[in-house]
């Protein structure tokens, strides 16, 4: 909308952290982390062949009035927080080392990384 003053897709470590896949782990906003080879995704979607569609209705994260509601909290909650970059947001849901993380490796990031704790998952606990 307003060009390179809001967002240059150029700037590739702004990108990941906004749109990339270790961010879209940390704010659930995916269920899966996959690793950017041909294989591990191939096995993933494998994975998910084997699912029962019951189970997969649970694991939803886009496509009810719930989970609308859901992700205007999220937000609402952090404006609050005087975010100004997705380090900060990890850094508040418990990653202490918000920086190191664009450049870990898969493995080291699965291990280390703290999610954002959806309410549907606090029930769960």
């Amino acid at each position: 909308e307003l060009g390179k003053e809001e967002f240059d897709a150029a700037n590739k470590a702004l990108v990941y952290r906004t749109t990339g896949g270790k961010h879209k782990y940390i704010l659930q906003d995916c269920n899966t982390f996959v690793p950017d080879r041909v294989a591990a995704f191939r096995s993933a979607v494998t994975d998910v062949l084997d699912v029962p569609m019951e189970e997969i209705e649970t694991r939803r994260r886009v496509g009810s009035l719930a989970l609308v509601r859901e992700q205007m909290n999220f937000v609402e909650d952090a404006l609050g927080l005087a975010i100004a970059d997705a380090s900060d947001l990890w850094k508040a849901f418990g990653n202490d080392d918000s920086g190191a993380i664009p450049e870990m490796d898969d493995a080291d990031f699965l291990k280390k990384a703290r999610r954002r704790v959806r309410p549907a998952d606090r029930e769960k606990v």
